[in-house]
């Protein structure tokens, strides 16, 4: 029988958490190229591939995870993952704005959801307002998660972030 795709796309990101980025490049590629309506797996691919440094084809893999989150929210404007994992994907696009209104978006439907509250404070990191990364990670315990695993020299189970005496410095996120 054929392995599913929701199959895939697991195994891809355990193999991202565990270091291997360029097999779950392949994965995530595996995963979106057998459902057409997933978003997930493109606007995770563009991580794995943003991170091996071939950024045209993370931003084709952005444009691709935009395309197909639209579609979603078109169909369930409450969908707060294509939300949330969409406004990355739409940093990654130039589309700053859209990018925040999504992000902000999904954390108020979702507020307690921490990829919600990780993604969107990753996407105001990246459009330069650092004022409001640590409000939206404040009582959620996530700064302390976040600079414990960096700590340990590798990535929380969440994602990670860089933070600085200043503010976020630079982000990347696999939630």
């Amino acid at each position: 029988t054929p392995i599913s795709s929701r199959r895939i796309y697991y195994f891809a990101r355990t193999t991202f958490a565990r270091g291997d980025v360029l097999r779950s490049a392949e994965l995530f590629r595996l995963a979106a190229d057998a459902r057409p309506e997933d978003f997930q797996s493109p606007a995770l691919l563009r991580s794995s591939l943003s991170a091996l440094g071939r950024e045209d084809d993370a931003r084709d893999a952005a444009r691709t995870a935009i395309r197909r989150a639209e579609h979603v929210l078109m169909l369930n404007p409450l969908d707060g993952r294509a939300l949330s994992l969409g406004s990355g994907a739409l940093m990654d696009d130039g589309q700053t704005e859209r990018a925040l209104e999504w992000g902000n978006r999904a954390v108020e439907l979702y507020p307690d959801d921490a990829s919600a509250l990780i993604n969107a404070a990753c996407v105001h990191a990246r459009a330069g307002q650092n004022e409001e990364v640590r409000p939206l990670l404040a009582g959620q315990d996530l700064i302390d998660d976040l600079l414990g695993g960096l700590a340990r020299e590798r990535p929380p189970a969440l994602g990670a972030v860089r933070l600085a005496d200043r503010g976020v410095q630079e982000t990347q996120v696999i939630v």
